[in-house]
């Protein structure tokens, strides 16, 4: 039971003591006076630091900015695991029954913590990489890309022209094949179908005609009688 409690006390006191130190840090108030560095002191309210920069800082003060959130980072990523430990610790404890409120409370505030840090690892994570893009402006004849740290736009080089593709022994033979034997000229023509018109001449001239009668003359009419 003792050695429970003081491992309890020593878990306790680590992590007050970790967070004290993350409060010392003040990273806020470090972020803040990077982003005035460019605006200069008179430009205090968030309002007119939102147009073109005026001023930038000196390298070494921006190196120095860079290493302390470097240092908080790694005080960061222990504080991270100390919570977490932390938490699975008074998890287990809890499950004997007894300070059941206590455990309760410290498991909120472990959790508590362990969500924050997480935050403020990833703020760092975001904010260092931006500050190294930073620093590559007071050095402007680097020689890995002067022309466009000085704003100079690079000179484009022109080369002779590149001569048409040679045809390949393939495309060479179907080219000269072409050009040797000549082809026929193909000349369509219609032809209309008179087949119906003559079958149905052929089967007037098939069919018997009737004998028109003969006019009767006036004797014949008599004596027929």
């Amino acid at each position: 039971m003792t050695t429970a409690l003081a491992d309890e006390t020593r878990r306790i006191n680590e992590l007050r003591r970790y967070s004290h130190r993350t409060e010392d840090f003040q990273t806020c108030s470090l972020v803040n006076d990077l982003r005035q560095s460019f605006f200069g002191k008179e430009d205090e309210s968030h309002k007119q630091m939102k147009g073109s920069w005026s001023h930038y800082p000196d390298e070494k003060y921006v190196q120095k900015i860079k290493e302390r959130f470097y240092l908080f980072l790694d005080l960061l990523r222990k504080m991270y695991t100390i919570s977490f430990e932390a938490f699975n610790f008074f998890s287990l404890a809890i499950q004997t029954g007894a300070f059941v409120q206590l455990y309760l409370t410290l498991i909120a505030v472990t959790s508590r913590l362990a969500t924050v840090v997480a935050e403020m690892i990833e703020i760092l994570q975001f904010v260092i990489p931006v500050i190294d893009r930073l620093l590559p402006i007071y050095k402007p004849d680097t020689i890995e890309n002067p022309e466009f740290i000085e704003g100079k736009v690079p000179e484009v080089h022109t080369e002779s022209p590149i001569p048409p593709p040679r045809p390949t022994p393939i495309l060479a033979r179907i080219s000269t094949t072409f050009r040797k034997e000549r082809l026929p000229i193909i000349i369509e023509r219609r032809v209309v179908d008179k087949q119906s018109s003559t079958q149905t001449v052929e089967s007037t001239e098939g069919r018997p005609q009737r004998e028109k009668a003969k006019k009767k003359d006036e004797i014949d009419e008599i004596f027929s009688l």
